[in-house]
């Protein structure tokens, strides 16, 4: 692997060790339990992404080489996704060695959390194409970083990574500059994940290698990608928590975030289908038209399908703020 990217990691992971120290110290909790999870966060980090890889890819990678999948080191053969999860259960074994409460631990630890994903996003810029999108033509705008990087043959790729890079630093900022609550402990650290999520799950869609459930599904589900869903999952039980915790509302509509959550995710699941098999095609289908006249290999205008995730993933947020407000509110 990439001995720059490397450097940056371990950089970037000092560093957010050192913020988290502080904000333990804030928090009346031991500073010293950050070094811990800087260790802990690192080896389950690095295991959850090499684990859940291997999982995801079992059709493909496990025949090829065998036991010997779980040494590789490529960069294309981790999961971002397992890498999080990996590091949050890190922090979570953490407060249990300090013995602390989980909830106020993760709440300090959240935006140090948020920060890493940043600079390990932003650090693909050492990996090659592996962040990149579709390709520009030449002479655009956007032919420059940090929007776009060339490939050995000069031709530029969008740079997805530093959108995704953007976008969780756009998380981790707010979350240092919130103020701690003792009435909702752990609502800091549910909200983060469900941000950094909602951002993963537009970007997901615009990288050009993403891992499929179609290598376990039939073909017609191969638009799936695994890392988006586990992504909206994950999002989806942050919201079922949150709303089994307002006991005071009827059934109904303590749950009826949920249910938004759902259409919401269904949603999505429609905008990358018709983005997979194009527009008039999805809009044939729907109308009934006979096969002769679907448009197979008609160009289909992307932007709104985008608009129409994007339109989605605002319906998801809004649920997550009806949650969090509910539990600020304790209601």
């Amino acid at each position: 692997m990439n001995a720059a990217y490397l450097s940056l990691l371990a950089g970037g992971a000092v560093l957010c060790a050192a913020l988290f120290a502080l904000r333990l110290k804030k928090a009346g909790m031991p500073p010293w339990s950050a070094a811990c999870a800087l260790l802990l966060c690192a080896v389950l980090g690095t295991v959850g992404a090499k684990a859940m890889y291997v999982l995801m890819n079992a059709s493909r990678a496990w025949p090829q080489h065998g036991w010997a999948v779980f040494l590789r080191t490529s960069e294309w053969e981790f999961s971002f996704f397992g890498g999080c999860a990996g590091a949050l259960l890190g922090a979570v074994l953490t407060a249990r060695i300090a013995r602390q409460k989980a909830a106020a631990f993760l709440d300090a630890f959240a935006p140090a959390g948020a920060l890493m994903a940043a600079i390990a996003r932003g650090a693909q810029f050492f990996l090659g194409m592996l962040g990149v999108g579709g390709p520009l033509e030449d002479g655009s705008f956007f032919c420059r970083f940090p929007f776009a990087v060339q490939n050995e043959w000069d031709e530029w790729y969008w740079a997805v990574f530093m959108l995704e890079a953007v976008l969780a630093l756009a998380v981790a900022v707010p979350a240092f500059l919130c103020k701690k609550t003792r009435k909702t402990p752990g609502l800091l650290a549910a909200r983060t994940v469900f941000y950094l999520c909602m951002g993963q799950i537009l970007c997901e869609q615009l990288r050009s290698n993403a891992l499929y459930w179609g290598i376990f599904l039939p073909d017609r589900l191969s638009f799936i990608r695994i890392e988006q869903l586990f992504c909206a999952v994950c999002a989806t039980v942050l919201v079922i928590v949150g709303c089994a915790k307002a006991k005071s509302l009827p059934f109904r509509r303590r749950f009826l975030p949920v249910l938004g959550m759902l259409l919401a995710i269904a949603a999505v699941v429609f905008a990358e289908f018709a983005m997979d098999r194009g527009i008039l095609y999805v809009t044939n289908k729907l109308v009934g038209l006979p096969r002769e006249m679907e448009s197979g290999g008609v160009p289909h205008n992307t932007l709104i399908c985008y608009l129409f995730m994007l339109l989605a993933l605002g319906i998801m947020a809004r649920m997550e703020c009806i949650t969090a407000r509910r539990l600020k509110q304790k209601r």
